[in-house]
């Protein structure tokens, strides 16, 4: 069979085969409605049985008919040559509504079996949203505009620069994009935005650096870009999160907002050593640690799997009751820069650790990576 890609003129042709997507996931509605660009890959440009819509270069909704075999075979020619993506693409993600496309996704590609992370959709909206907690002392709250750069020491994020860009480049900007930083010494700490935006419903994001994770920024950033939308034009706006992301799902539900859909996130790698890890953190977030242990001795053969591999192999070890084999692991990821102290803290098969003198020099080691990491970063900005 061979594939065709609709001219966007003829994108209403695939809409009704994403019924079920449009309403829950931005970036297709986005593209087939033609606010933002993308592909839209048929079978049959006159008829569309089955359809593939691509956003950027790895988002990817799969809609109609999941048993249209010729269709599925010349779509996994297709990916694996990545053909609708750049040559350099490091993954792809999947978003799905039926079992169906679920089993052929573990078909597409050969040796890539699909790796699902369950999520939750929450919906904000005026009558479920609870008003945000002022910022944190020593932080200064201040909207994306382009007066952001007066404020801050060097280059902002990238993703703050790119709202900056959207809203002095495109008519309206409120539904394009919009959102909040926190500003700690001159220097962009954490931020929180909106820039995806389809009719009246857009979807949050949110980033803190780590050295100032768990201080209550992201509620306050969060809940200011989302007071925000509600109140210039958006009637719902989007909170998507892992489902195991214990703080993120607490500060949902903190701000009253409901959960309107779970479902599978479908990750399918291209690089070996990435596809290894995520598959080793999947395996520990199913609580199987011995098959942890053995991808990760995999990915330890790689040079650039040495920081996750030993980190993962720690808490798998941990969760099989082995602490002498957990700390060797974590202290080697720490060796190798691990710096992700909320990943650390929130494992729960590390909670056994806690309140030890290990545990403390653990502490300890991830926040002078974290400092070295901050320094770097301040380097970068001065």
């Amino acid at each position: 069979m061979t594939l065709h890609q609709l001219p966007s003129d003829l994108f209403s042709r695939a809409q009704p085969l994403f019924s079920k997507q449009i309403d829950h996931h931005l970036f297709c509605a986005g593209v087939l409605t033609g606010k933002y660009p993308g592909q839209v890959i048929v079978d049959n440009p006159d008829q569309p049985r089955s359809a593939l819509v691509v956003k950027g270069e790895m988002w990817c909704y799969l809609g109609g008919d999941s048993n249209n075999i010729a269709f599925n075979q010349a779509l996994g020619v297709a990916l694996s040559a990545k053909q609708f993506m750049g040559e350099d693409a490091p993954a792809l993600l999947f978003n799905i509504s039926t079992a169906g496309w679920r089993q052929v996704l573990g078909t597409l590609i050969p040796d890539r079996l699909p790796i699902a992370t369950p999520r939750f959709l929450y919906l904000a909206n005026a009558a479920h949203f609870n008003a945000p907690p002022p910022i944190p002392d020593g932080f200064s709250l201040h909207f994306m505009d382009q007066s952001l750069k007066d404020k801050v020491r060097g280059d902002l994020p990238e993703a703050v620069q790119q709202v900056l860009y959207l809203r002095a480049n495109y008519q309206g900007p409120d539904q394009t994009a919009f959102g909040y930083v926190a500003v700690h010494d001159q220097i962009c700490v954490s931020w929180a935005m909106i820039d995806t935006v389809v009719g009246t419903h857009g979807e949050i994001g949110l980033e803190t650096l780590p050295m100032y994770q768990q201080r209550g920024l992201g509620t306050a950033l969060s809940g200011a870009t989302i007071q925000y939308g509600l109140t210039h034009g958006l009637t719902d706006i989007h909170w998507d999160a892992v489902s195991y992301n214990g703080p993120s799902v607490r500060m949902a539900e903190k701000y009253g907002l409901q959960r309107g859909l779970e479902y599978d996130q479908n990750l399918i790698i291209f690089g070996q050593a990435s596809y290894l890890a995520n598959l080793a953190w999947d395996h520990l977030d199913r609580n199987k640690f011995q098959a942890v242990i053995e991808v990760c001795e995999q990915l330890l053969e790689s040079a650039d799997g040495q920081k996750y591999g030993h980190f993962l192999s720690g808490a798998a070890w941990a969760g099989l009751g082995d602490k002498d084999k957990a700390l060797y692991h974590l202290n080697k990821a720490l060796d190798h820069g691990w710096d992700s102290l909320i990943e650390m803290e929130n494992c729960s098969t590390l909670k056994s650790f806690h309140g030890t003198a290990e545990w403390a020099v653990i502490l300890a080691h991830i926040k002078m990576n974290i400092e070295s990491g901050l320094t770097t970063v301040a380097q970068q900005v001065s």
